[in-house]
């Protein structure tokens, strides 16, 4: 599913969100980092009456601090129905819980707009913010940057009765 979203959704989908198609990896190479053991706990599949849309990610991540949020909802048709508003709270629940992290960070491109919505859904809290970390973005596009904590996350929660 991984591999369909970044080799077979069409290069003017993946390029809409700002991905430099030069910097993104074979899919040999994709493939191997995906079946790795070690970095599998980085990554959670978003669900939907049992079948597999997405994934949520952390790259980077720095235990015990902070990480990289990164989200895909992988099968068009699932888009625009709210799925990502939910699955990013337990996602990120999950993610704070297993890495005991103090705040998740979100470095959004400003044309992706369906990424925008959610945090703005989410009432995700947006930080001035200029984070430097390997990107699959091209170069001059911006971003925005959101940050969330646990406490914030448990709020929201809350909210959705989680």
């Amino acid at each position: 599913m991984v591999l369909d979203y970044w080799y077979r959704s069409g290069q003017d989908f993946i390029s809409s969100l700002g991905v430099d198609l030069a910097k993104l990896p074979s899919e040999n190479q994709m493939r191997e980092s995906l079946s790795d053991k070690n970095k599998q706990k980085y990554f959670q599949t978003i669900t939907y009456r049992s079948l597999a849309i997405g994934t949520h990610s952390v790259y980077p991540c720095f235990s015990g601090d902070f990480a990289v949020f990164h989200s895909h909802i992988m099968k068009p048709e699932f888009r625009r129905r709210g799925i990502g508003s939910l699955s990013y709270l337990l996602a990120c629940k999950n993610f704070i819980e297993t890495f005991n992290l103090q705040r998740v960070l979100f470095g959004t491109p400003n044309q992706n707009i369906g990424a925008m919505r959610i945090k703005e859904k989410l009432q995700i809290r947006e930080i001035d913010l200029q984070l430097k970390v390997p990107s699959l973005l091209r170069d001059g596009i911006s971003c925005r940057y959101f940050e969330l904590t646990p406490e914030e996350l448990s709020k929201k929660l809350e909210t959705f009765g989680l």
